[in-house]
């Protein structure tokens, strides 16, 4: 038995990624502003416990998969942007962020969507019960976290503490926020898509 991946930490690591899936998925069945109250709630968790997991290796025989692909992405992103209308603010991201990324800022949906697409993709591994797969879709959500989506789920905590106790009176009448059609947003430079191209070299 492999035991870094059904470590303490590991497991409890994956009940938390597991209701965040779930309430993620589950946008059309709150108001923005229980939505909002939820996420604030769980991300700080889900952050918690990612800096708790052990070190994993790599398998020799890499069969970790994407569960989630550029559609789903978009989906979940499109779903926030509707929920949150006005109140999808855009976040300005901290200079050491944007050395890495090209993006100087991003809006609260799409750091909702970034979180979601590596949390759904290390649930989805982990659930095969495959050892290889489970360790190494553990080890790429952690590189993950280390480099990129645990930074997006900061922020994303600060831009909600901001709606929830600056902006609550907000939430009463929540107008659309402009936007590009769903169906003809360019995604080539979104970073899903930059690392989908990486995994298929």
């Amino acid at each position: 038995m492999n035991q870094r991946v059904y470590h303490k930490y590991t497991i409890e690591f994956i009940t938390v990624v597991k209701e965040f899936v779930k309430l993620a998925e589950q946008a059309n069945n709150y108001t923005a502003q229980q939505m909002a109250t939820l996420l604030h709630r769980i991300l700080p968790l889900l952050y918690l416990k990612a800096t708790l997991l052990p070190d994993f290796n790599q398998s020799s025989e890499d069969d970790y998969m994407d569960a989630v692909d550029e559609h789903s992405y978009n989906y979940i992103q499109h779903q926030y942007e509707e929920l949150f209308g006005e109140l999808d603010i855009d976040i300005t991201l901290p200079d050491f962020m944007v050395e890495n990324h090209s993006q100087s800022f991003v809006s609260l949906a799409e750091t909702i969507a970034d979180i979601y697409q590596d949390a759904k993709n290390v649930l989805v591994n982990y659930q095969t019960g495959d050892e290889n797969i489970m360790e190494s879709a553990l080890y790429h959500c952690k590189q993950n976290f280390e480099t990129f989506w645990g930074q997006r789920l900061l922020v994303a905590v600060n831009a909600l503490h901001y709606l929830i106790y600056q902006q609550k009176e907000a939430f009463e009448n929540i107008k659309p926020k402009k936007q590009e059609d769903f169906n003809t947003i360019d995604s080539s430079n979104w970073i899903i898509t930059q690392m989908q191209k990486q995994r298929k070299k």
